[in-house]
């Protein structure tokens, strides 16, 4: 995975104390890879009365002594309540909101295994 620095979008971070929202991005040089997560939790506010939060942020990931890569694509991974869904990729901007076309895919998929399950 050691390729030339790649540009990426950072957005939805807190950096330095400050929030930089993805109402306006940041363009991040000198990355080694891009990442895209996207966080629901299900809240349990009260008896029978949840509440959703949903979470994405971009941002650049670079090569240091502890970094931990992973390969091209979609990771996840459910928590209390929901899920967590991690996307890397190597290419210049790639985790903008047109870099990655995973969630309508993801629906897809999710609906088909579902169907299949009750089928069976």
């Amino acid at each position: 995975m050691d390729k030339e620095a790649i540009k990426c979008l950072q957005c939805n971070i807190v950096v330095k104390g400050s929030n930089n929202n993805c109402d306006d991005p940041k363009y991040v040089d000198d990355c080694t890879a891009c990442l895209k997560t996207y966080t629901k939790i299900v809240n349990h506010e009260s008896w029978r009365n949840t509440k959703e939060s949903v979470f994405e942020s971009r941002l650049c990931i670079r090569k240091t002594a502890t970094t931990k890569l992973r390969e091209n694509g979609c990771y996840y991974n459910t928590n209390n309540g929901g899920y967590t869904e991690q996307c890397y990729c190597y290419n210049d901007n790639c985790n903008s909101a047109n870099g990655i076309q995973w969630k309508p895919m993801l629906l897809v998929t999710a609906f088909v295994a579902v169907f299949q399950l009750i089928l069976a």
